[in-house]
Parts: C-alpha cells; structure tokens; sequence
C-alpha cells in the first residue's frame, strides 16, 4: 500500500475468516479454488475488472497432507500437488500474458525449507515451486518480468498447528537457563511455535537464549545430543526403528594447541554421550533377558501376576525389536576448530552433502 499498489486477497474455505480479515484489514477479499484454472481464469477476470490489472502476485496457498509414503493414498498425493505446485502454475499462467504485454511483472512464490525434507507430497510440490520459479525467471527477465521463490521455516498458521494430529510427532528438547531442567515439547501435547525450533538450536555461546511464554531457553545439545531416552519414555520402548547422527568424532589425535583443546573437550563429551545411549539400551536388553530367564522358573499362576503388574510391563514392553543406525561423521584432516560453529552457505553444503553420503551408507549396510 505505501509503494502505491492495492493488495487484493484470495481464499478458499474458510467464510468466517475470511470476512474477519477482510473487516480487520480492510482488504478486498475473493474466494475461487486456485488448484482450478478455469476458476483462477474468472476470479483474476473479475478482480482486474474492478481493480486493475494484477502487476505484482505472491502465490501462498498450501496444504499438507502428510503420511509416510507407503501410507499415503493418490487423494493425498493429488490434493497437496494440485494446491501446493498446481495452484502456482494455474495463478501464474492466468496472469503472465498480461505481465508479458505491459513489459513489467512482479511474481513471488512461496516454497518451503522442506522443498528438500519432510513429507514426499508436499516436500515434491515445494521443491517443484523452486524449479518452476527459476525457469519463470528466465523466461520472463526480456520482458521484465521477475520470478522469486522465498522457502520459510515454520510460522504460526493453522497448517503448522494441524501438526499436532499428524502422524509424524516432532519432540524438541531444550535446557531452562533458570532452573537447568531440560524440557521436552512434544507435537502432540503442546501448541509448537517457531521459538520453540529456535529454542532447540539455541547453543551457546555462539546463538542467544530464545525466550518461550517468558523463560530463557538454550538448545537440549547442552545436556544430551542423542536423547534417545527421551524417545524411548515418550513414544515406548520397543518396536522402533532409531537413527543417530553424530557429528562428534569419537576418534581424533591429541590437539596441538590451546585453540583446538575446547574443541577436543566438546567432542570427547558429545561423542560419549551418544555412546552412552545405546549402552543404556543394552543394559535394559540384558535385564529383559535375565527376567525371561528367571520367569522358566516360577509358576504359570506366578508369572500370569507379574506379567500384569505395572513395572514389569514398563520394562519389559511387547518385545518388538528396535533398531539403531548410526551416521558418524568422519573428522577431516586440518579442519578447523570453528566447524562447529560455522554456517557460511559453503560449510552448509559441504556438510549437506557429507550427510548424505554417510547416510545412504549406513542405510544400505555399509560400515561409516
């Protein structure tokens, strides 16, 4: 509004909102699908009948649909394409020739970080919307058209809140500064907000505190980097399928100077940390092993009663098998003490493409 331009908002679904923002923001408000051209096609027409011609468009519409891919049906796959990359396709496509023939556009397109995660659906339709962007701009730059794709994080919406009903459960560990309490947030119990993912990364000294309803957070790697505990007194203790990543080297020669000792010191610390986790696993395993053992020796009627007390259905849960992989990170000669803590945009891809290749690894068997 202040650079001129009247801002025109689209919906579909939901009325009562709708007119609640139109009323608060005293905005035009049209409603049309915009996974459906023909609609997209009659909604533009009527807008730049009475408002003008569309020069600048930001396409936000998104859904998620999420399941694990051997879960998911066609609808959900088809419903999160349509909407999320079909409806960027159907909007642009309704307005470019316009764009084309007064030599000047502006189009923004709203992707996602998980246009390289997440679920298959969706993660597909983000990544879709950074490629149909980088094409549009070149396609569009003679006639001085602009093509932009912007992936955010998370942000309070209705679509993040819905996360506490998917079936992915996200928990996200942090320390309270005040009272040195680790505390856990769990997708299903708590409403997650964008601080609560700050908060997770929040490591000193290099990133602040994050504040979260008043109290100081620093990240849960303080106090443990494989928390499977936490996974385990959340979620049960049998039947899991568990990866680790760690990114501490457990093997590195002595350092040879007082820049590298800090270093050595973090990585000796981390790195048993996770060592510790399994063993604690193997423990409970030999204790399961010693009570089945002893059980061979106690009456049918006996072992009836005990397998229903409540201790022994916590310790010894269904007996479902869980496994543990493992993605260790392998330290690099002459890396620098700032590994760590270095998040030029090089380091990222670096480790990004470290990762995956230490991943797929392990994923098919191999030793890492």
């Amino acid at each position: 509004m202040a650079a001129g331009y009247q801002v025109i908002a689209n919906y579909f679904g939901n009325d009562a909102e709708a007119k609640e923002f139109a009323s608060a923001s005293e905005l035009p408000v049209y409603a049309w699908d915009v996974a459906d051209l023909d609609a997209c096609a009659k909604g533009v027409t009527e807008v730049t009948a009475k408002h003008g011609p569309v020069d600048v468009l930001v396409n936000n519409a998104g859904i998620t649909a999420d399941a694990m891919l051997h879960k998911m049906t066609g609808e959900q796959w088809r419903s999160v394409i349509d909407i999320d990359l079909g409806g960027c396709f159907n909007m642009c496509r309704t307005v470019i020739e316009g764009m084309r023939g007064r030599h000047f556009g502006r189009i923004v397109n709203i992707s996602s970080v998980n246009g390289l995660s997440g679920q298959t659906n969706y993660a597909a339709a983000k990544a879709g919307v950074i490629g149909f962007t980088k094409a549009l701009a070149l396609e569009g730059a003679s006639r001085g058209i602009t093509a932009n794709a912007i992936a955010p994080g998370y942000t309070q919406t209705a679509m993040v809140a819905a996360v506490r009903t998917s079936p992915v459960r996200l928990l996200i560990s942090a320390v309270n500064v005040t009272t040195a309490e680790l505390e856990v947030f769990d997708s299903y119990v708590d409403d997650l907000t964008p601080d609560h993912i700050l908060a997770s990364g929040s490591l000193p000294p290099g990133f602040p505190w994050t504040l979260i309803d008043g109290k100081a957070y620093w990240g849960g790697g303080i106090v443990s980097n494989s928390p499977i505990d936490l996974l385990i007194d959340r979620c049960g203790p049998d039947g899991k399928r568990v990866f680790i990543v760690d990114l501490f080297s457990g093997r590195s020669p002595p350092p040879t100077n007082i820049v590298e000792v800090p270093l050595r010191r973090d990585e000796i610390v981390y790195s048993e940390r996770i060592r510790s986790d399994p063993r604690h696993r193997e423990t409970t395993s030999a204790y399961r092993k010693l009570i089945d053992h002893l059980l061979t020796h106690i009456e049918p009627a006996e072992i009836a009663r005990i397998k229903h007390l409540p201790a022994y259905i916590q310790l010894m849960g269904d007996g479902a098998a869980t496994t543990i992989t493992r993605f260790a990170r392998q330290k690099q000669n002459r890396e620098p003490a700032s590994f760590d803590y270095d998040f030029s945009y090089k380091t990222i891809k670096a480790h990004q493409a470290e990762g995956y290749a230490v991943a797929s690894k392990a994923i098919r068997g191999g030793s890492v």
